[in-house]
Parts: C-alpha cells; sequence; structure tokens
C-alpha cells in the first residue's frame, strides 16, 4: 500500500478513472495522482475513514454497466470518510489487491479507534492481518501449513522483490531446526516472524505490498 497500486476511480455520474493510489510512509493520509484537484485536496486522511467496504456495495458501484469482464464484484471496495460518509468508489485489478486494501485499512483504523499508545495492540492488529493472508493461502488442511516455495512467492508479494534472498536464508535457517518429515514447510507463527525479520520497517510491514 505504500508503494501504491493503480485503482479505476468510479464518480457519481458512472464516469471512470485510471488513478495511483498510495499511503503515505507515515501511515496518516491516502493519496493519488493524477488529481484535477490540489495535492492537498486529493487525498484522505486515515482519520477520516470511518469504514472500509468489500464488493459493490454503493449505488455509484451497483449502476455501473457494460464494464470489463476483469471488473467484477470482488474487485471493487468502497472507503466512506468524513463526517457526511462521502465515499470513494473503487475497482482494483484484482480480488487480492482489493482484498489486501481492505484488510489493510481495516486494520489500520481499527489499530488508530483502538490505540492508547501500547505497541502491543498495534502488534496483535499486524499478527491477525498476518495470519489471514498466510491462512487464506495456505493449502486447505487440519495442520494449515504452506510449502516453502508459495511462503517464499507470498513474502515477496507483501515485501517486495529484493527480498528474496533474504527469505530463502530465512526459511533455510528454520529448516535446519525441523525434522526430516517437517522441513520444506512453515506454519502461520513461523511465518510472521520470518516477515517481521525481513521487513524494512517493522512498525508497517503489514502495509508494504
Amino acid at each position: 500500500m505504500v508503494r501504491g497500486n493503480t485503482f479505476v476511480k468510479i464518480r457519481a455520474n458512472a464516469r471512470t478513472y485510471q488513478r495511483y493510489f498510495s499511503l503515505d510512509e507515515d501511515l496518516s493520509f491516502i493519496r493519488w495522482v493524477p488529481s484535477s484537484k490540489k495535492p492537498s485536496k486529493a487525498c484522505i486522511s486515515i482519520d477520516s475513514i470511518r469504514e472500509v467496504r468489500h464488493g459493490k456495495t454503493t449505488e455509484a458501484l451497483r449502476a455501473m454497466k457494460d464494464l470489463p469482464l476483469s471488473f467484477t464484484a470482488d474487485c471493487a471496495f468502497t472507503i466512506l470518510y468524513g463526517e457526511n460518509f462521502e465515499s470513494l468508489d473503487l475497482f482494483a485489478s484484482s480480488p487480492e489487491e482489493a482484498n489486501i486494501w481492505v484488510t489493510g485499512l481495516n486494520a489500520l483504523i481499527g489499530v488508530q479507534l483502538n490505540s492508547t499508545g501500547n505497541t502491543d495492540e498495534q502488534s496483535s492488529a499486524r499478527e491477525r492481518w498476518l495470519r489471514e493472508v498466510f491462512e487464506r493461502e495456505a493449502p486447505s488442511s487440519s495442520e494449515t501449513l504452506m510449502d516453502a516455495e508459495t511462503a517464499l512467492e507470498l513474502m515477496q508479494k507483501l515485501c517486495g522483490e529484493g527480498t528474496a534472498n533474504r527469505i530463502r536464508q530465512k526459511l533455510a535457517e528454520i529448516d535446519l531446526q525441523k525434522a526430516d518429515d517437517k522441513k520444506g514447510r512453515i506454519d502461520s507463527k513461523e511465518f510472521i516472524e520470518i516477515f517481521k525479520e525481513i521487513s524494512t520497517r517493522p512498525e508497517i510491514y503489514f502495509l508494504l505490498i
């Protein structure tokens, strides 16, 4: 999210605009470019966000017709903000991309609403989000384990392509501590711990997409 993604922005008149959205490094604002507005207006403060919804939940989104096949309901999401609950309606390029923003923003506003300056609360919210990501991608099984190659690909999506060697090293270190029949797979706890060490900025690791 800090690195940003290109979304299709939907206006009330059903017009569509392609815009590049990103989250400030201090996690205080979402901004988009290009925009006819002044830079100070082409943004939404995290403090002002009331709710983030996944799917076609607003009239503007439901009214959209003749959309490309890729514009499915699970690619849509809405950010409600401000005292009047204004809506920012968006289409991501994939369901996964939409889910990352919906989950990440909800985690972020949840931390802000409940934060008392306790870093343990922030860490807990981040770990819950990472666990959800892991369990969504892991093969269905009673053990909920993920093979090393899938874990590597998932972590690269979250941390960036330049982290592959560091991730492989951490996976290898974990394997050294396991019996042969347990090698090559990790659980959610191991995934989270590796991710914390790999991330360049731990305070926003759950948002580095």
